[in-house]
């Protein structure tokens, strides 16, 4: 049989999550799983919020590698092995700029991926990220835009 912590203790978990703690982050607290933290919580009664982030907070616990590995996986069917892959046939930068990357996927670095083949296309900083973003990965828009700026700077000259 497992064992199971007395229901003093849930008192404390349940104060956390009403605090707005998050159950990654009771779970780091309490050294277990974030799914255990679940279970205790409906097993003393509370109401689970919706799935995701509270809006406006970001959660204080670091990221573990697996955590990375798994994110990584889930949203863009890529490995922290086939990132570094790509990051070397990059030489280390975006793919439109040219800025410096880190060698390790984490902030300041974008999986650029199709939305509608969910196929990886490139490692992007975050402005250009952005900007294609705001083009909706819209092509002829791109171009329309580039030629709008050769136009006029060749007209200012």
């Amino acid at each position: 049989m497992a064992y199971k912590r007395p229901i003093r203790h849930e008192k404390k978990i349940v104060k956390m999550y009403g605090e707005g703690s998050s159950l990654r982050e009771i779970a780091f607290i309490e050294g277990c799983h974030k799914t255990t933290i679940k279970r205790r919580l409906e097993r003393a009664g509370v109401k689970m919020r919706d799935v995701g982030p509270l809006p406006g907070r970001k959660s204080t616990v670091p990221w573990t590698d697996k955590e990375k590995a798994e994110s990584m996986k889930y949203l863009y069917g890529m490995t922290p092995e086939g990132y570094s892959e790509t990051h070397k046939l990059q030489n280390g930068k975006c793919a439109i700029c040219g800025k410096k990357l880190p060698a390790e996927w984490g902030h300041g670095v974008h999986i650029d991926h199709c939305h509608k083949t969910k196929k990886v296309r490139g490692l992007l900083c975050p402005k250009c990220n952005i900007g294609l973003g705001q083009f909706g990965d819209n092509s002829e828009h791109l171009l329309t835009a580039a030629s709008y700026i050769v136009s006029f700077d060749k007209w200012r000259l």
